[in-house]
């Protein structure tokens, strides 16, 4: 019979990750980047640059953003040997879980409204605006 161990011996792990949306701001060194470096034994960092896909983007530009975040990343002292830093992009089960859960749980129009009906469609969304 297997026990689990009670949870005040129980390691606490950390997952956080900033979205390369734009240049990094005194406000996120202050906000995250300070705390990821205090807590980096025990962490796992990323740039969340799959996040920064759901917006008109430049690819370009967002590739430079994904580069410059990581590099800032080790700059306000993450240490590659103490935490975990990667790039959301490079875990391909974060690929796989998304679509997974997209498909499984999204639905564009409430399952009562009917979709042949183009007036129903117009009215469910202008009743979603407001």
């Amino acid at each position: 019979m297997s026990t689990i161990p009670p949870a005040a011996s129980a390691t606490r792990r950390e997952l956080s990750g900033i979205t390369p949306s734009g240049p990094l701001t005194l406000g996120n060194y202050l906000g995250a980047l300070r705390r990821f470096r205090d807590h980096q034994d025990n962490g796992f960092y990323f740039v969340a640059n799959l996040h920064a896909l759901t917006t008109d983007h430049d690819p370009q530009r967002l590739r430079h953003l994904t580069l410059s975040t990581a590099a800032l990343f080790l700059a306000a002292g993450l240490d590659p040997d103490r935490a975990t830093v990667f790039l959301q992009s490079d875990v391909q089960a974060h690929v796989e879980l998304g679509y997974l859960l997209d498909t499984a749980t999204r639905s564009p129009f409430p399952r009562w409204l009917p979709l042949r009906s183009p007036h129903a469609c117009e009215t469910w969304r202008i009743r979603r605006r407001r």
